[in-house]
């Protein structure tokens, strides 16, 4: 979920925009990354977890990397309604827990010599980010470990998730 000015930074072969519904569509990628949109109010994010939990667990997906916005609120919400989702809980995911807010890029209108937008440093979230990992592979939770080591607290999967294959 993101869009033009986004993408310009981002590069991803694919994204979805706010035309394109991502949530009715199958996702096949070796990693799919994201950041959920969300507005205040709604646990938007938890509809993105449902449908990109679910194209993992079907094989369409190898890695699924999740930003989670207000840990704690996305966890409940987790909590009570993974079983009746029929989707792996976020608990069965590898996390990083970011020791700092973490300050996202704006967008601005104003394009850059290279013809790609401009972008200013916006100010921290009044809460905590984490970033979650859900593979079916120890070592990807190794490598994830080591490299978000610097930026905060690693932990690891409740216990280690099984795909099923392509359903």
């Amino acid at each position: 979920a993101s869009s033009f000015a986004a993408n310009s930074f981002v590069k991803a072969r694919d994204y979805f925009t706010a035309d394109i519904d991502g949530l009715a569509r199958p996702w096949n990628a070796t990693v799919t990354w994201f950041n959920p949109p969300s507005k205040r109010g709604e646990n938007a994010a938890w509809q993105w977890w449902v449908h990109g939990s679910r194209e993992w667990a079907s094989g369409r997906i190898r890695r699924l990397f999740f930003m989670v916005f207000n840990p704690s609120s996305f966890f409940q919400v987790a909590q009570e309604h993974s079983r009746v989702a029929c989707v792996p809980s976020p608990q069965m995911a590898c996390r990083v827990e970011f020791r700092e807010r973490v300050r996202y890029l704006r967008a601005t209108e104003q394009l850059s010599m290279l013809g790609e937008m401009e972008a200013v440093r916006g100010d921290a979230p009044p809460h905590g980010s984490a970033l979650l990992l859900l593979s079916s592979n120890r070592a990807d939770f190794d490598m994830f470990a080591a490299q978000f080591e610097p930026l905060g607290n690693s932990v690891g999967p409740l216990s280690m998730p099984v795909q099923r294959g392509l359903l």
